[in-house]
């Protein structure tokens, strides 16, 4: 019987990462193999030689950070309020960064101007699935000729507007043939749009589910990446389905891409509640519009990424003096913290 192939994306660096280029390593492997080669991530397991020769960008930030998960949320819980200087990866130019205060009132500029919310999430999901179609390797992954299986993501949607955007960019992907499972636990947000995107959504191919025990098991069915659209920077309650679906998340071995910012985290201090175990820890965060100002560290966002909403400069500049952001002919752009 013919074993099942298994791809490897792997980018070299954010150029290649950006151009969606990456080389892809096949390898089989029974299901047997698969639990045996792929057990839980242990958080006591022994991290000082990683990164030696693995690209950063590969690198999970619980492993990164070379410590413990209890480590990794006492050094989240410390962190205090300093402003990191984030750059681009491309011109080295420094990205402005506001708090949560001032993006609502950025926004509801917009609003005033015409903006409409429709416009704001479908220019952020366009942002999001560019972003997810690179991160599982782009064209290389997603070709017509590529017999494969197609890239499983799920996308985890919250009771908050962060999870309308979720489920617009499950449209997106569903089309270029991805299979998209949306974790829908809580559905007390509802507005017009929502049930519309819901609709469209459902009309592409993507599939709800309403209980954590329907989602992927790992061994059976891997997940090519995990999409946290659960709080973004509302800091709301943890409710226990909301939990479930961090724990899960956390715990699975495929790569988190928060949006907006890690669920659980304050927006504009990068820290959590002292009673609070309950927060995202991504390998990416792709910010929209504006970087949060709790973008402190890596220990907290990840790779950092920024989207374009379609949001003018002028709408923050009520707030924020000399806004601007160095988009070129980019919709994404990759960002670094300073050292």
């Amino acid at each position: 019987m013919n074993k099942p192939v298994k791809e490897v994306v792997i980018f070299e660096d954010y150029s290649d990462f950006e151009k969606g280029k990456a080389s892809i390593k096949k390898s089989t492997e029974s299901s047997a193999e698969i639990k045996q080669t792929n057990p839980k991530k242990e958080p006591s397991k022994d991290t000082s030689s990683v990164g030696a020769n693995i690209p950063a960008v590969l690198i999970p930030p619980r492993v990164r950070r070379n410590g413990s998960s209890n480590d990794t949320q006492q050094q989240t819980k410390k962190t205090t309020l300093t402003r990191s200087r984030i750059l681009t990866v491309a011109s080295g130019i420094e990205i402005p960064t506001v708090n949560s205060n001032q993006m609502e009132t950025a926004k509801l500029f917009a609003r005033e101007m015409g903006l409409t919310q429709t416009q704001f999430v479908e220019n952020g999901a366009f942002g999001i699935s560019a972003m997810v179609l690179k991160a599982i390797g782009g064209h290389r992954r997603i070709q017509p000729e590529n017999h494969n299986a197609a890239p499983v993501i799920v996308i985890l949607v919250g009771p908050t507007a962060i999870g309308e955007f979720g489920i617009a960019a499950a449209r997106h992907l569903a089309n270029r043939g991805c299979q998209v499972i949306i974790s829908l636990l809580e559905d007390s947000y509802s507005n017009s749009t929502f049930e519309q995107y819901k609709a469209l959504a459902k009309f592409s191919g993507a599939r709800f589910v309403s209980s954590i025990n329907d989602l992927p098991d790992p061994y059976t069915m891997p997940v090519d990446i995990i999409l946290d659209a659960l709080l973004g920077p509302e800091m709301l309650k943890i409710t226990p389905t909301i939990k479930m679906q961090m724990d899960w998340a956390n715990n699975n071995k495929a790569p988190v891409l928060s949006i907006e910012f890690p669920s659980g985290v304050n927006p504009n201090n990068g820290s959590v509640p002292d009673d609070s175990s309950a927060f995202i820890q991504p390998k990416w965060t792709l910010c929209l519009g504006a970087p949060y100002i709790g973008c402190t560290s890596r220990n907290v966002t990840g790779e950092l990424f920024l989207a374009d909403t379609g949001l003018p400069f002028l709408c923050f500049e009520k707030a924020v003096g000399n806004f601007h952001i160095p988009w070129g002919s980019e919709f994404v752009l990759a960002l670094e913290y300073a050292s």
